[in-house]
């Protein structure tokens, strides 16, 4: 091994620990997308000290990282201003002094998906989004008609498929649920404020956790359909770099995402501040439900995303079998069953449960109000991200 490998393989295992089903692989798709954001071995030297919240890490001063490395503390905060041009890395105002910077790492898969969660969040039209002076030059290395914004979206969906989608789907436990729109659950059903979208931002906001808007980093790296891409939140540790947004700018959002017939994803566990995210997916583009409608490696089971504790029901007297709903389910799970019997009582919208994610969709875009989400079954999640890991660990079929 060359010393240019040994430290690369070195920041390669920093970036996988503790082990968590996120954990970096050793391939040369995950190698050079390391190259690609920490492009010399001095990047590489430093980088490898910091640590990811999300798994039990802490931030770091660059006074701490100069002691640890044994490098010169001006030659530290050079590079660690270049990672963060690069957004190779995070960074945040120290608790209780805001004139010291603290820094961390969020994961190689950050990595695959931060078109629509670092570059592009200044596109957003009257929001001071704090962001690097050369943030411009940022946005065009990320448009297609530079070769480098090209050679890195093939990069980071080869690398995004067999690190976090290959990690992931083997475990029984799934890393993300569905989450439902309040709205459109039946009035009889006991609903729990993290079973749903409305729930999850109200909590959050109810424990002060930061929450900010973020650009759908799938939408913007396949650009594949029109929805609109500033409908994606980042919670806790994914949204420290950027101000915060109010409760009711959320809530307008995730209404208007459930307009588009997006579908509301999260981490699978019930602590807000562990949420992290709630991702607004659309099957064209976005990892996460990409498995129901491809062939992807690694996707296409049943442990990919946990399905919401709600399934649609229908009351055939009032739907006209317009197929809107069958036109907007994510996931294909709904079809017209044309009749076979003379009285053509059989004539009906057929609902393929066992593929259904329960998302409510269907119920929300209903023009007759036929649809309603009723619970049939009462699945809890993990407490939090800790006891998320470990649970997917131990249920791993690899």
């Amino acid at each position: 091994m060359t010393e240019e490998e040994r430290v690369y393989e070195e920041l390669r295992q920093a970036f996988s620990r503790p082990r968590t089903p996120l954990a970096a692989p050793r391939s040369p798709e995950a190698m050079k997308l390391f190259k690609f954001f920490f492009p010399t071995i001095e990047d590489a030297e430093i980088g490898k000290h910091l640590e990811c919240p999300m798994t039990g890490g802490r931030p770091k001063t660059a006074e701490e990282i100069a002691k640890e490395s044994g490098k010169d503390i001006k030659k530290v905060k050079e590079v660690l201003d270049g990672l963060m041009r690069r957004s190779a890395i995070r960074w945040q105002e120290k608790s209780g002094d805001p004139n010291v910077m603290e820094y961390f790492q969020m994961g190689l898969w950050t990595m695959a998906i931060f078109p629509g969660f670092a570059y592009t969040l200044d596109r957003l039209e009257g929001m001071a989004w704090r962001i690097p002076e050369d943030s411009l030059s940022r946005l065009n290395m990320m448009d297609d008609v530079t070769d480098e914004g090209k050679a890195y979206r093939e990069l980071a969906s080869r690398v995004w498929n067999e690190q976090f989608v290959a990690e992931r789907s083997p475990s029984k436990y799934p890393i993300c649920r569905t989450l439902i729109l309040d709205k459109t659950i039946d009035a009889s059903s006991k609903v729990l404020s993290y079973e749903t979208t409305s729930g999850v931002i109200r909590e959050a906001f109810k424990a002060n956790v930061h929450v900010t808007l973020r650009l759908c980093g799938c939408r913007v790296r396949e650009q594949k359909c029109n929805h609109r891409l500033d409908v994606c939140f980042a919670i806790g540790d994914y949204a420290k770099n950027y101000p915060p947004i109010s409760e009711a700018l959320a809530l307008e959002r995730l209404d208007e995402a459930f307009k588009e017939g997006l579908v509301a994803t999260t981490w699978n566990n019930t602590d807000p501040a562990g949420a992290m995210a709630i991702c607004m997916c659309c099957p064209c583009c976005c990892d996460l439900l990409s498995g129901y409608v491809k062939n992807v490696t690694g996707w296409g089971n049943p442990y990919q995303t946990m399905k919401t504790n709600f399934e649609p029901k229908t009351d055939r007297e009032k739907c006209n079998l317009c197929e809107i709903c069958v036109k907007k389910c994510p996931v294909n799970a709904r079809w017209h069953h044309w009749p076979h019997k003379p009285d053509l009582s059989d004539d009906f919208i057929f609902l393929e449960d066992e593929r259904c994610l329960g998302c409510g969709v269907c119920a929300y875009l209903c023009p007759k109000e036929a649809i309603t989400m009723v619970r049939v079954r009462d699945f809890i999640p993990e407490p939090d991200l800790a006891s998320l890991w470990k649970r997917m660990e131990r249920e791993s079929r690899h």
